[in-house]
């Protein structure tokens, strides 16, 4: 792909940018707020997501996952490309390694959570198809997870004392209607 220097986000101390369609959508240390960059007409407008932590792109494109997170809570969200539509997939005391499958009908995500006040924590696979959410792996603090190009497979690693543990998942899906 090709380099393209902004040179009006030049002065900002971005954090985090991704491109979304034809706009970058980032976030600066200054601020929490998420904010787009639009290719076309060359401004730059704040939308309505707060204390953005994390952005990850679907894969064509189109929609994204972001981790929003206060100091107390993080919230996983589904969202368009304009911030318009967003749906909350998970709430919990912490979460990371979100990851698409190439067909972008999957979301893996690591979770942990309070239940009853003891700690619960796993990597959750949230279905787009069917709405639902299965929990895959219970296996301590997952730092990464990535979709085989089939979506039939899911790795995950987690860090341990004595280095980095990867594990492969084979997944049973139902089929596409």
């Amino acid at each position: 792909g090709a380099i393209e220097h902004i040179e009006e986000l030049k002065e900002m101390n971005v954090v985090h940018a991704v491109k979304i369609k034809d706009a970058i959508l980032f976030t600066e240390i200054s601020s929490t707020s998420l904010k787009k960059f639009d290719l076309n007409t060359r401004k730059i407008t704040t939308l309505p997501l707060e204390n953005v932590y994390s952005i990850l792109p679907s894969p064509s494109g189109t929609h994204f996952t972001a981790i929003l997170g206060d100091g107390a809570k993080s919230t996983l969200i589904l969202s368009d490309a304009d911030a318009a539509t967003k749906t909350v997939l998970a709430e919990g005391i912490s979460i990371s390694a979100a990851a698409w499958s190439e067909d972008q009908r999957m979301i893996s995500y690591y979770l942990k959570k309070d239940v009853n006040g003891a700690s619960n924590e796993g990597l959750y696979v949230y279905d787009l198809l069917s709405g639902t959410t299965t929990l895959v792996a219970v296996d301590g603090e997952i730092q990464r997870s990535i979709f085989s190009i089939t979506g039939e497979q899911l790795s995950y690693t987690k860090y341990t004392e004595t280095g980095a543990d990867s594990t492969i998942l084979t997944l049973s899906l139902p089929a596409k209607k």
